[in-house]
């Protein structure tokens, strides 16, 4: 256990951040600013320009995106890098126009790290999609700001509603 605790600790010492634009600190100071500057990110109607630079320097570049999938026409378990993120569903963002809210957030945090639930309502602007469901943070302190390290999430798409003790 050691052992995995200093292999991630200089795994992440080792990132290279230099590449990344730092946001203005109020934004990064705190887990939910993070997770809430995120979300005004990515919603907004078909006129609003996403800033996906913005966006990136939210998150470590090695960031991971996964998606528990309940449609039976898909892969039950979808990931996604920080760049396929953007290079996929930006584009699905902008031309339908998004709106993501939170209805509940539960944060656990211990010794620069955190874990966010969040209970959230999306949906298209166009009408095509709506759902409910729980966006799973993990988080990291370093250079004096929070970072997203991975974002999971999964939604009621199949009947199962979001569990009331989140």
């Amino acid at each position: 256990m050691k052992y995995l605790v200093l292999v991630l600790i200089v795994s992440f010492s080792s990132i290279s951040f230099s590449q990344v634009s730092i946001p203005d600190n109020k934004l990064v100071k705190s887990p939910q600013a993070i997770v809430n500057e995120l979300m005004n990110i990515i919603s907004g109607d078909t006129t609003e320009v996403r800033d996906w630079e913005h966006f990136r320097s939210l998150f470590i570049p090695s960031a991971q995106f996964i998606i528990k999938n309940h449609n039976p026409r898909q892969r039950p378990i979808s990931t996604l890098s920080l760049e396929d993120f953007v290079r996929m569903l930006g584009p699905t963002y902008q031309k339908n126009g998004f709106l993501e809210e939170q209805l509940e957030v539960r944060v656990d945090e211990y010794n620069g790290i955190a874990q966010v639930f969040q209970v959230y309502h999306c949906k298209t602007l166009n009408g095509a999609y709506e759902a409910k469901g729980v966006n799973s943070y993990q988080l990291v302190y370093g250079q004096n700001r929070w970072w997203i390290a991975s974002l999971m999430w999964a939604s009621d798409e199949n009947g199962v509603e979001v569990p009331e003790k989140l």
